[in-house]
């Protein structure tokens, strides 16, 4: 039979300093976790993140249990598992066997021979199971422990940091297996244990902890206190580890799964938003005391205090992160270890004791403390693309990019800053409710291509909101004139707004500009209400998002699809046919509004295979992965100084897959990717072009238009 004493070599005195010490280790834990989440509970919490049960468990079995974004990462993806998968094999097989010795739960025993079971023997099937797969889990451990080191020490990545704390948890963690398999080994060699495969490794380690006999110490006297040495020196360790959890980034082990579980559950929910007109036409707004976004310490959410807790330094966000690839000072990461460094050192300085108030005087009221120039320098919450691509890899789930709007919010709201290039779009939709051009030059250029206008109360099918780039920036008027040749080819009813459409307004909501948003959003939302149609047709990613999910919050439910979308419908109908071949090696760029935010990734590709003679290839980086293109979050109105340019990294991409045209179904990556092209001199290798316009040049009925963008 193969069975294991429980407490070998462990006498009373030491086993109840055990418990003792395991008592105070974890009266430490409770109080630090219970300073934490009274920090988290001071702030005011999001409602709405506490609805659907369901999916938020799925969520966190996907995220804690699976390791879904965890193993997206290869290299690093493996080792965190080792270590966490392995954690979970040892906490189960040493609960166990404090059930046995303490609570008398006794698994699958084999009886002794007066027909009971022996307490502190641990045996039969459930025991080989627990005792194999705790040995393996800590061999595991010690494997994703040399894994990390190397990567972090020796591999440098330069977004990963190298910080003391880190050392000491992984040396504390390493220091805590080690000792376990010592006094394993130790034991199993003076027991003299023939049954190695159930601890296998500590097995193999038995034969070296022989001592030699001295005449004051025989061998197994030696043995026996080297067993109790290394045993305490476990304990202590074990400890000493769960006390040290609250008081260091281990703490993620509690802020991931609650950060996990309070998520958005979507990419496509909308910004918090209030109605400022309602608000302000209230009698009891106090303009004194108003605020919008969160500009200090005090306006962060529950659901911001657990994201900054969760965060656990990887530099997942900062490796993915286009602006700090390019080499802007700026990350993700540094954002949200600053926010909750400073948060942190606000709740210190709240609990230092205070001088008393002077006689008959009240306490001083507490003067908020500024996050732009206390923590950030002025343009540190301009440099995000607010492109998610730190939120698609980030294994805590942390949302970097609501949190820089509502920076960026109060910036231009109530503190009244922001770029100067920002400014000019800003004051074009405050006067014309256009962020690119006149209202005028799009009528005229509306009323030159003879579309059809849909007035108020008037039907269609297919309602083409064009967006203000397609409509007034003249290379790209081209995009919607094919779209238009494409849906009249298929036979669809469709119209245009006309003189009714102006800018969504997300341009605005990028940029902080909440008020000028909401007054262009209302504006164009009752155009729109005003018409009949079965689709809200777009080109625009930014308009898709903008118009199907921003709009919600002003009560407004719009049914909106991409023209890749509608494109690749009516192809799978029979309502269009493609001729001609292309005869090249195409890819398809990825906008980020139309892949991380809307999920949408198929449809462009299958019109894109669908061309004859078309060789479909992929970037390194595609789908969900892709990187942007370096224009959203108004930089395609704001140009930083950096070492790179986001959009020619994006072109050497595209050049590296050799592709001859590059397809992209938003007019804004359309520019930056044009732009590259001229700056990198490669105009006779590579066309950029609108997915709209390959399919318009390969139908039957039109003649192939030249392929320049």
């Amino acid at each position: 039979m193969i069975a294991r004493p429980l407490y070998w070599n462990i006498d009373l005195f030491s086993k109840v300093s055990m418990y003792v010490l395991a008592l105070v280790a974890f009266v430490v834990f409770a109080y630090g976790v219970k300073q934490r989440v009274a920090y988290w509970r001071q702030a005011k919490p999001d409602g709405e993140r506490w609805s659907s049960w369901a999916t938020r468990l799925g969520l966190l079995f996907n995220e804690i249990a699976l390791q879904r974004t965890v193993l997206k990462k290869g290299y690093a993806g493996l080792f965190h598992s080792f270590i966490f998968y392995s954690f979970v094999a040892c906490a189960i097989a040493t609960a166990a066997a404090f059930a046995e010795t303490d609570f008398l739960v006794f698994f699958n025993h084999a009886k002794n021979a007066q027909g009971g079971y022996d307490q502190l023997l641990f045996d039969g099937f459930v025991y080989d199971l627990l005792s194999f797969g705790a040995e393996l889990g800590g061999l595991l451990i010690l494997v994703g422990l040399g894994m990390a080191a190397w990567r972090r020490y020796v591999q440098k990545p330069a977004h990963l940091e190298r910080k003391q704390d880190d050392a000491i948890a992984l040396g504390l963690i390493a220091a805590i297996i080690v000792t376990g398999f010592a006094s394993e080994a130790i034991r199993i060699h003076h027991t003299g244990e023939t049954h190695p495969w159930t601890s296998f490794f500590a097995y193999l380690l038995a034969t070296p902890f022989g001592m030699p006999a001295t005449p004051v110490l025989d061998a197994h006297a030696g043995s026996s206190i080297a067993h109790k040495l290394f045993w305490w020196l476990h304990m202590v360790l074990a400890m000493g580890f769960i006390a040290f959890i609250p008081y260091t980034k281990l703490f993620h082990l509690l802020a991931i799964p609650t950060g996990v579980l309070k998520a958005r559950l979507s990419t496509t929910d909308p910004l918090p938003r209030v109605d400022l007109e309602a608000l302000m036409a209230d009698e009891h707004f106090d303009e004194a005391t108003f605020t919008l976004g969160k500009g200090d310490e005090k306006a962060f959410t529950f659901e911001d205090r657990v994201d900054h807790d969760a965060c656990i330094e990887c530099g997942r966000c900062q490796e993915a992160c286009p602006a700090a690839r390019a080499g802007d000072p700026f990350g993700p990461k540094t954002f949200i270890q600053k926010l909750r460094d400073h948060g942190h050192a606000m709740l210190e300085k709240r609990q230092a004791p205070k001088p008393p108030p002077a006689e008959g005087g009240e306490p001083a009221a507490e003067e908020p403390v500024l996050l732009i120039e206390s923590v950030f320098e002025p343009n540190f919450p301009w440099f995000c693309r607010t492109c998610r691509a730190c939120m698609e890899v980030c294994p805590a789930r942390i949302e970097h990019v609501p949190a820089f709007i509502e920076l960026r919010r109060n910036e231009v709201s109530i503190q009244g800053r922001l770029p100067d290039e920002a400014q000019a779009p800003l004051r074009q939709l405050q006067s014309s409710m256009n962020s690119i051009g006149a209202q005028e030059d799009r009528v005229d250029w509306i009323a030159k291509t003879g579309v059809r206008v849909v007035g108020p109360e008037e039907e269609c099918e297919v309602l083409y909101f064009i967006g203000c780039l397609t409509s007034l920036d003249v290379t790209k008027q081209r995009i919607a004139e094919d779209l238009f040749k494409v849906l009249t080819a298929a036979g669809v009813d469709f119209g245009v707004l006309g003189a009714d459409e102006t800018c969504c307004g997300d341009p605005a909501r990028a940029l902080g500009d909440e008020m000028t948003y909401q007054m262009i959003a209302k504006a164009q939302a009752e155009a729109i209400k005003s018409r009949k149609y079965k689709v809200l047709l777009v080109s625009c990613p930014h308009c898709l998002h903008n118009l199907a999910n921003e709009y919600k919050t002003l009560g407004v439910d719009l049914a909106v699809m991409h023209h890749s979308q509608y494109l690749q419908q009516l192809l799978a109908q029979g309502k269009l046919k493609l001729d001609g071949r292309l005869g090249k090696k195409v890819t398809f760029h990825d906008p980020c509004y139309l892949g991380r935010y809307q999920r949408i990734f198929a449809p462009a590709r299958q019109l894109l295979g669908a061309i004859p003679g078309a060789e479909v290839t992929e970037m390194a980086e595609h789908h969900e992965d892709a990187l942007c293109c370096g224009a959203g979050g108004g930089h395609f109105w704001m140009d930083f100084e950096a070492p790179k340019r986001i959009n020619n990294l994006r072109m050497e991409q595209a050049m590296a897959a050799g592709a001859e045209v590059v397809a992209t179904g938003c007019p804004f990556c359309m520019q930056m990717l044009v732009d590259s092209v001229s700056i990198l001199d490669l105009g006779e290798k590579v066309k950029v072009q609108d997915i709209a316009t390959l399919v318009a040049e390969r139908l039957p009925t039109v003649e192939s238009a030249p392929t320049e963008a």
